[in-house]
């Protein structure tokens, strides 16, 4: 169930928007094989006028630049997929956005699975009991506080 965090250093329209999230969501489905249909995916367009590069902003340099993270279970990637997720997302990011300022990152952020939840479940849960109704976690939640306020 992974999350992209996408910040990009210059204007986008509403079609490069989601061309960037189909192409982010199938290098993480090729790549790090991931579900499409759990990859969840942000994108923050930041203007070049207020991104800086040793100072200088990318307007001045007239080049594009961006910062991805991802966060997935750890342990769920080898070294090969995560360089291979890293190569692709430059090469897609460098098709969209044009040139690209090498201060551009793309960071995987490996989160424990008794730290990373999912549906109202630890990953470290969803492995052991997969079979758990979504709902299960609502129900628990409002009869062990006396009903926090949770709907269905």
């Amino acid at each position: 169930m992974p999350f992209l965090h996408l910040r990009v250093g210059r204007a986008l329209t509403p079609a490069q928007t989601q061309s960037l999230a189909e192409r982010l969501t199938a290098i993480t489905h090729e790549h790090l094989h991931k579900r499409r249909e759990v990859t969840a995916v942000q994108i923050e367009p930041i203007a070049p006028t207020q991104w800086f590069v040793g100072a200088t902003t990318l307007a001045a340099l007239e080049l594009a630049a961006f910062q991805l993270e991802i966060q997935v279970t750890e342990g769920t990637n080898t070294k090969t997929d995560k360089s291979a997720w890293i190569a692709a997302v430059w090469i897609a990011m460098k098709q969209a956005l044009g040139a690209l300022h090498p201060a551009s990152y793309a960071v995987i952020q490996e989160v424990r699975a008794d730290a990373w939840g999912y549906g109202g479940f630890t990953q470290e849960r969803r492995a052991v009991r997969p079979d758990t109704p979504a709902d299960y976690a609502e129900s628990t939640a409002s009869s062990a506080s006396g009903s926090i306020g949770l709907t269905r």
